[in-house]
């Protein structure tokens, strides 16, 4: 490997990263706007500027590893095979994620509201999360409820 070879690689890696980290601030700033604008997603608004800013680190790398000529291909493989197990051992979080997201996005159950779900469980909604639901007892007790047992329930919204 030549100087210049070696020096155009270095400036690349450096562009790179640059624009990475340009587009991870304008990103998140966008996404985070949008939240503070749509209240009922700032529940998710988190996890969802984490996944925007995880994609664009893992596509500079990408670019990054073809440019100093390490093979991607195989790289990718293993990380198809490797997302497979890991989206196999977590079924039930992202269950509990997309029925969270569903559950905010729709806008029918909001907190404050008195539920009671067909499992006999009832309470005030005080807080929806990306994951769980909390319900207030008039006793004062919390229920915590799986965002996919809350999703696949039938409600009574009073």
């Amino acid at each position: 490997m030549d100087f210049m070879s070696l020096t155009n690689q270095i400036i690349f890696f450096v562009f790179v990263c640059g624009a990475a980290f340009v587009l991870i601030k304008i990103i998140s700033k966008l996404l985070h706007d949008y939240c503070e604008k749509n209240p009922s997603f700032k529940a998710v608004s988190g996890i969802v500027i984490f996944l925007s800013n995880l994609i664009i680190c893992f596509i500079a790398l990408i670019l990054i590893f073809e440019a100093f000529g390490i093979a991607v291909g195989p790289l990718l493989a293993s990380l198809g095979i490797s997302g497979l197990a890991v989206s196999l051992a977590l079924v039930d979080v992202l269950k509990d994620l997309f029925s969270g997201i569903y559950i905010i996005s729709d806008k029918n159950i909001k907190s404050g509201q008195y539920v009671i779900l067909s499992s006999g469980e009832e309470g005030i909604v005080s807080e929806i999360s990306w994951r769980v639901v909390k319900l207030r007892k008039k006793s004062g007790e919390t229920i915590i409820i799986p965002n996919q047992k809350f999703y696949q329930a039938s409600l009574t919204i009073k």
